[in-house]
């Protein structure tokens, strides 16, 4: 008796399982990457060196502490909102132009307009868990940094070095144009592409990276990501 009703038990729990699982049918695996396609910043209305101010700056390595991802997108005419993993993540891009990776899931194939993140700083229960730590120590100190930015620029004709840091915090909603289709027949890679000329000039003219300007490029930082949809062989 005690054999048939274990074996009952058994028989239950694989059918909720299975019931529990996921098809992969109409399922699109999504990956999110970060990259930086071009390092350099200019100032558009000049050519050549500047006589004074600066002439160019190179941004050579870019990290931003992200909190969640999402996607929006419609589902039978009604908004859908799909979730990846909680995290934190950290967003980042660098000189070389490689890819970082993020994070990934699977979400319902279909038609997809935004990708929204929320940039965050640790709170202080999570920031102790990370001290030290090899991707996400710079931002688990005691300022609490959620953006990090190094480089170099001319003025004058002379380089200087920088790093840029903000404690700036940030939803980001950022549209695909055209609307991302994701299908289950690939993985769908999303870049999110950093553009420094976008972050880093204003009116045209480059905004020197020093302490007394940075509000100034904080509030370009909204426009200078970009997301795409890229294919990888």
């Amino acid at each position: 008796m005690i054999k048939k009703v274990l074996l009952l038990i058994l028989l239950v729990s694989i059918i909720a399982c299975q019931d529990d699982t996921t098809s992969p049918d109409g399922m699109a695996q999504v990956q999110v990457v970060s990259s930086m396609n071009n390092r350099s910043v200019y100032s558009s209305n000049v050519s050549g060196f500047l006589e004074h101010g600066v002439d160019s700056l190179v941004v050579t390595n870019f990290r931003v502490l992200i909190s969640s991802i999402k996607l929006h997108g419609y589902n039978d005419n009604d908004d859908k909102h799909e979730s990846f993993k909680t995290g934190p993540y950290v967003l980042k891009a660098d000189s070389t132009g490689s890819f970082y990776y993020l994070s990934e899931n699977t979400v319902p194939v279909g038609d997809y307009d935004k990708i929204k993140f929320e940039i965050h700083k640790f709170p202080e229960s999570e920031r102790v868990m990370y001290v030290g730590d090899t991707l996400f120590g710079e931002f688990a100190t005691d300022d609490k940094y959620t953006f990090l930015i190094d480089g170099f620029y001319y003025e004058d004709g002379e380089k200087f070095s920088f790093e840029f840091k903000s404690k700036k915090t940030e939803n980001i909603s950022l549209k695909f144009d055209p609307m991302l289709e994701l299908n289950d027949d690939v993985v769908n890679h999303i870049d999110l592409d950093i553009i420094p000329e976008l972050l880093f000039v204003k009116d045209g003219v480059i905004i020197k990276p020093t302490e007394d300007n940075w509000k100034d490029i904080e509030k370009n930082i909204h426009k200078s990501i970009k997301a795409l949809k890229k294919h990888f062989n």
